[in-house]
């Protein structure tokens, strides 16, 4: 069983593993998080050898960041041997999302199109150049570019409007050529596809670099093609774009 908040229930619910899944509200949850977080109460959970078997994915702290700072240790990691305590042999587990119509993408020709994600929820939004250039680079070279975008947010300038649920663009990204991605939760969803992607870590400050040493992609093995690149390395991202793309 899976507490979650509400919006991310249904992805919970795509994972194998989880035979049910309760939805908390915003107060319900930080009066866990608190009990959870608390070092006098660890002894109940988070523990390999307590058959309760209670964990909190948000169980970060200053030691787990601690143990992050050194060199080749990722998120995964933190979670696999220190707050698990599982072994070497555990393995991600992905969602299985069942497959969806693409009836309404049918003038869509996937070989000649491009899925762009500029945002983020979790990191800022500070690498929107670096995706024009990348437009401009598709849009010259006869490409059709969509901005995956949701509410308010705005499509990259000569991209079409992509705002589709997940499960359509989970199944998109597996269809056409590549996507291109900056690092998000998002591209969480979507690695395990079987899709092509190039994805974007922020690098202005040190928080960033910690950042992408802590949530890169090689750790999780999934089933994609997978390219990382910081947002400085814009010649080195372009010349990826054209390998993948024959340009």
């Amino acid at each position: 069983m899976v507490f979650t908040k509400g919006y991310l229930s249904k992805v919970v619910s795509y994972y194998t593993a989880v035979d049910d899944v309760k939805t908390l509200t915003e107060k319900e949850i930080k009066l866990v998080n608190s009990f959870l977080n608390a070092r006098k109460n660890w002894k109940y959970f988070n523990d390999g050898l307590n058959e309760s078997r209670i964990y909190n994915f948000a169980h970060w702290n200053r030691f787990s960041w601690e143990i992050i700072r050194i060199p080749g240790i990722s998120y995964m990691d933190v979670e696999r041997y220190i707050l698990y305590n599982f072994d070497e042999k555990a393995k991600i587990s992905y969602p299985v999302i069942p497959d969806v119509s693409l009836d309404k993408y049918r003038n869509m020709d996937f070989n000649k199109t491009i899925i762009i994600n500029p945002y983020s929820n979790f990191l800022e939004n500070h690498t929107c150049s670096i995706f024009e250039t990348i437009t401009d680079t598709l849009l010259s070279n006869g490409y059709d570019v969509y901005t995956n975008v949701i509410k308010e947010q705005k499509v990259l300038k000569g991209t079409k409007r992509l705002d589709c649920p997940l499960e359509d663009l989970y199944t998109l990204s597996k269809k056409v050529k590549l996507v291109i991605s900056l690092r998000s939760g998002i591209v969480d969803f979507m690695i395990n596809s079987g899709g092509r992607f190039v994805v974007i870590y922020p690098d202005k400050t040190q928080w960033d670099r910690i950042f992408r040493q802590a949530y890169t992609l090689e750790a999780w093995q999934a089933n994609s093609e997978c390219y990382e690149y910081s947002q400085t390395e814009i010649d080195e991202i372009l010349i990826r774009i054209y390998e993948l793309l024959d340009i």
